[in-house]
């Protein structure tokens, strides 16, 4: 679960260019002729920002990343800590992005967020994902290898984010800028904490792709596997060198796979 930094959904989105100048989305690339969208969901605490220097890697294909309320450019916007609110604001966003072959790629939370979404499209006879990578989060049925921290006092809540390297230590040092961030870390966390499988007997169809590293000590590589009862399509594993945050670690190496995948995807779509 990583983490560094949620108002209303816009009513009514209907097209592509009202949604470009949507909050809900910036574009990495913005290509809107391409024949392809990539969503990327930030980690917990994260903003689009940590997408930023994606930007230039994709030729042909049009980046969004997804910046949930109460970060970077949304930093006023109230956190939402609850999974059916999100969701439910996330659907009204992208009304009008499915009208083109997506592939959603999302870190740890971001991952978590990407699947529900997915699920929830199936559930309302909307479009799919074309893919789905999950990347840096364990599968739904493994182990959890922390126990939930949404609930922990302040110092010890950020002691626990600490651990994950994630947040900027200038950050953490400040009091006047933790504070500040503080309700949309507890949001996010309290995302991941408390979430709880809706149905468990319902898969996507849409190829998974989950994406973890040799070193991470909260999502081993054998967290991963479960994804593959998640899904009738198909299932491949891409494992990666550095910590949690291997994104950044092995930057070239994800964006190169991430572009193999949505260079594969089959003629259909």
């Amino acid at each position: 679960m990583p983490v560094t930094s949620l108002s209303k959904a816009p009513s009514g989105v209907l097209n592509n260019r009202v949604n470009r100048n949507s909050p809900w989305f910036v574009p990495t690339c913005y290509k809107p002729d391409a024949d392809v969208r990539l969503f990327c969901f930030p980690f917990a605490g994260g903003g689009c920002s940590v997408f930023s220097s994606w930007k230039g890697q994709f030729d042909g294909i049009d980046v969004r990343s997804v910046q949930l309320p109460g970060r970077e450019s949304r930093f006023s916007d109230m956190p939402i800590d609850d999974f059916d609110v999100l969701m439910s604001e996330l659907l009204v966003a992208f009304e009008g992005m499915l009208d083109k072959p997506f592939v959603f790629f999302g870190h740890s939370l971001g991952g978590l967020l990407a699947f529900e979404l997915a699920s929830h499209l199936r559930e309302r006879s909307l479009p799919q994902p074309a893919h789905l990578i999950i990347s840096g989060k364990q599968s739904l049925s493994a182990t959890p290898r922390r126990d939930p921290i949404y609930q922990l006092p302040d110092d010890a809540f950020l002691n626990e984010l600490e651990k994950y390297a994630g947040t900027p230590k200038e950050i953490l040092e400040s009091q006047e800028l933790i504070q500040l961030m503080l309700p949309m870390l507890r949001a996010d966390v309290t995302l991941f904490d408390r979430y709880t499988r809706r149905d468990k007997a319902a898969k996507l169809s849409c190829p998974i792709s989950v994406f973890g590293s040799d070193n991470d000590p909260y999502v081993a590589i054998d967290d991963l596997v479960g994804w593959k009862a998640e899904t009738t399509g198909d299932f491949d594993q891409h494992t990666f060198s550095g910590g949690h945050f291997f994104i950044n670690d092995s930057k070239d190496e994800v964006i190169d796979s991430i572009r193999q995948i949505i260079n594969n995807l089959p003629d259909r779509y």
